[in-house]
Protein backbone atom coordinates (compact mmCIF):
# COMPACT_ATOMS: atom_id res chain seq x y z
CA UNK A 1 0.00 0.00 0.00
CA UNK A 2 2.99 2.26 -1.35
CA UNK A 3 1.45 5.39 -4.45
CA UNK A 4 2.89 5.29 -7.06
CA UNK A 5 6.46 7.30 -6.92
CA UNK A 6 9.97 6.31 -5.74
CA UNK A 7 9.26 4.37 -2.75
CA UNK A 8 6.84 2.13 -4.94
CA UNK A 9 9.65 1.62 -7.65
CA UNK A 10 12.17 0.45 -5.60
CA UNK A 11 9.79 -1.81 -3.37
CA UNK A 12 8.35 -3.57 -6.83
CA UNK A 13 11.78 -4.38 -7.88
CA UNK A 14 13.35 -5.27 -4.63
CA UNK A 15 10.84 -7.98 -4.06
CA UNK A 16 10.86 -9.13 -7.37
CA UNK A 17 14.20 -9.43 -6.88
CA UNK A 18 14.13 -11.65 -3.71
CA UNK A 19 11.11 -13.76 -5.50
CA UNK A 20 8.29 -12.43 -3.14
CA UNK A 21 5.44 -11.79 -5.05
CA UNK A 22 4.28 -8.13 -4.70
CA UNK A 23 0.47 -7.58 -4.81
CA UNK A 24 -1.39 -4.68 -7.00
CA UNK A 25 -4.49 -3.05 -5.65
CA UNK A 26 -5.90 -0.42 -7.04
CA UNK A 27 -6.78 1.95 -3.86
CA UNK A 28 -9.86 3.27 -6.35
CA UNK A 29 -11.86 -0.03 -5.66
CA UNK A 30 -13.04 1.34 -1.99
CA UNK A 31 -11.53 -0.06 1.21
CA UNK A 32 -14.27 -2.80 1.17
CA UNK A 33 -13.46 -4.49 -2.15
CA UNK A 34 -10.25 -3.85 -1.27
CA UNK A 35 -10.59 -5.67 2.49
CA UNK A 36 -12.21 -8.64 0.84
CA UNK A 37 -9.45 -8.88 -1.95
CA UNK A 38 -7.08 -8.86 0.95
CA UNK A 39 -8.85 -10.79 3.09
CA UNK A 40 -9.01 -13.52 -0.07
CA UNK A 41 -4.91 -13.56 -0.46
CA UNK A 42 -3.64 -13.79 3.40
CA UNK A 43 -0.63 -11.77 3.14
CA UNK A 44 2.33 -12.79 4.86
CA UNK A 45 3.70 -9.08 4.81
CA UNK A 46 2.26 -5.69 4.76
CA UNK A 47 4.25 -2.77 3.36
CA UNK A 48 2.74 0.34 3.45
CA UNK A 49 2.64 4.31 4.23
CA UNK A 50 1.68 4.94 7.95
CA UNK A 51 -1.68 5.85 6.87
CA UNK A 52 -2.40 2.63 5.45
CA UNK A 53 -1.51 0.80 8.57
CA UNK A 54 -4.69 2.47 10.32
CA UNK A 55 -6.58 0.34 7.88
CA UNK A 56 -4.71 -2.65 9.21
CA UNK A 57 -5.81 -1.94 12.67
CA UNK A 58 -9.61 -0.84 11.72
CA UNK A 59 -9.92 -4.30 9.44
CA UNK A 60 -7.91 -7.21 11.87
CA UNK A 61 -9.80 -9.78 10.20
CA UNK A 62 -8.49 -9.22 6.76
CA UNK A 63 -5.02 -9.20 8.30
CA UNK A 64 -4.54 -11.72 10.78
CA UNK A 65 -1.84 -13.77 8.64
CA UNK A 66 1.06 -10.35 7.84
CA UNK A 67 3.83 -11.65 10.28
CA UNK A 68 6.12 -9.11 8.68
CA UNK A 69 4.67 -5.36 9.26
CA UNK A 70 6.54 -2.25 7.59
CA UNK A 71 6.28 1.30 7.01
CA UNK A 72 7.60 3.75 4.40
CA UNK A 73 7.33 6.36 6.90
CA UNK A 74 9.57 8.28 9.04
CA UNK A 75 9.08 6.38 12.27
CA UNK A 76 8.27 2.82 13.59
CA UNK A 77 4.22 2.99 13.08
CA UNK A 78 1.93 1.18 14.76
CA UNK A 79 3.74 -2.30 15.19
CA UNK A 80 5.33 -1.66 12.01
CA UNK A 81 9.39 -1.37 10.99
CA UNK A 82 10.80 1.64 9.10
CA UNK A 83 11.98 0.07 6.15
CA UNK A 84 14.92 2.12 5.59
CA UNK A 85 16.08 0.58 9.38
CA UNK A 86 15.64 -2.69 7.75
CA UNK A 87 18.35 -1.82 5.04
CA UNK A 88 20.38 0.25 7.62
CA UNK A 89 20.50 -2.79 10.21
CA UNK A 90 21.28 -5.61 6.89
CA UNK A 91 23.40 -4.11 4.50
CA UNK A 92 25.50 -6.28 2.13
CA UNK A 93 24.26 -7.84 -1.37
CA UNK A 94 20.91 -10.17 -1.54
CA UNK A 95 21.80 -12.30 -4.01
CA UNK A 96 18.90 -12.58 -6.82
CA UNK A 97 16.06 -15.03 -6.44
CA UNK A 98 16.53 -17.59 -9.51
CA UNK A 99 13.15 -17.44 -11.06
CA UNK A 100 11.59 -20.16 -13.64
CA UNK A 101 9.28 -18.09 -16.41
CA UNK A 102 6.73 -20.21 -14.83
CA UNK A 103 7.08 -18.44 -10.90
CA UNK A 104 4.49 -16.65 -9.69
CA UNK A 105 5.70 -13.06 -10.11
CA UNK A 106 3.12 -10.67 -9.11
CA UNK A 107 -0.29 -10.60 -8.87
CA UNK A 108 -1.80 -7.16 -10.64
CA UNK A 109 -5.87 -6.59 -9.31
CA UNK A 110 -8.51 -4.94 -11.82
CA UNK A 111 -9.87 -1.71 -10.25
CA UNK A 112 -13.28 -3.66 -10.57
CA UNK A 113 -15.08 -0.94 -12.68
CA UNK A 114 -17.07 -3.40 -14.49
CA UNK A 115 -17.74 -6.43 -11.47
CA UNK A 116 -15.98 -7.46 -8.51
CA UNK A 117 -12.17 -6.57 -8.76
CA UNK A 118 -9.87 -9.97 -10.08
CA UNK A 119 -6.54 -10.87 -9.56
CA UNK A 120 -4.31 -11.60 -12.57
CA UNK A 121 -1.38 -13.67 -11.94
CA UNK A 122 1.31 -12.84 -13.97
CA UNK A 123 4.42 -15.18 -13.96
CA UNK A 124 7.60 -14.62 -14.81
CA UNK A 125 8.13 -15.37 -18.28
CA UNK A 126 5.02 -13.01 -18.54
CA UNK A 127 6.26 -9.93 -17.20
CA UNK A 128 9.76 -10.30 -19.02
CA UNK A 129 7.69 -10.51 -22.58
CA UNK A 130 5.27 -7.63 -21.80
CA UNK A 131 8.68 -5.69 -21.55
CA UNK A 132 10.16 -7.06 -24.20
CA UNK A 133 6.94 -6.57 -26.38
CA UNK A 134 6.35 -2.63 -24.55
CA UNK A 135 10.19 -1.82 -25.99
CA UNK A 136 9.58 -3.10 -29.68
CA UNK A 137 6.46 -2.17 -29.72
CA UNK A 138 7.34 1.90 -28.42
CA UNK A 139 10.96 1.51 -29.95
CA UNK A 140 12.34 2.00 -26.48
CA UNK A 141 15.72 1.93 -26.36
CA UNK A 142 18.10 2.42 -24.10
CA UNK A 143 18.69 6.21 -24.61
CA UNK A 144 15.27 6.90 -23.85
CA UNK A 145 13.56 9.08 -21.53
CA UNK A 146 9.91 8.04 -20.91
CA UNK A 147 7.00 9.70 -18.93
CA UNK A 148 4.73 7.25 -17.56
CA UNK A 149 1.24 7.72 -15.99
CA UNK A 150 0.43 4.32 -15.33
CA UNK A 151 2.41 3.49 -12.35
CA UNK A 152 2.91 -0.25 -14.13
CA UNK A 153 4.10 1.06 -17.58
CA UNK A 154 6.31 3.18 -15.63
CA UNK A 155 7.98 -0.34 -13.84
CA UNK A 156 8.04 -1.51 -18.05
CA UNK A 157 9.70 1.84 -18.75
CA UNK A 158 12.24 1.57 -15.98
Amino acid sequence: MVPAGTDFFILTFALLRIGAVPVMIDPGMGIKAMSSVLADLEPEAFIGIPKAHFLRLAYPHVFKTVKFKFTTGSVSFLGAKRLKNLVKDNPGQYPAYSNDPNDMAAIFFTSGSTGPAKGVIYTSGMLKNQIEITKSQFYIGSDETDLCTFPLLGLFAI
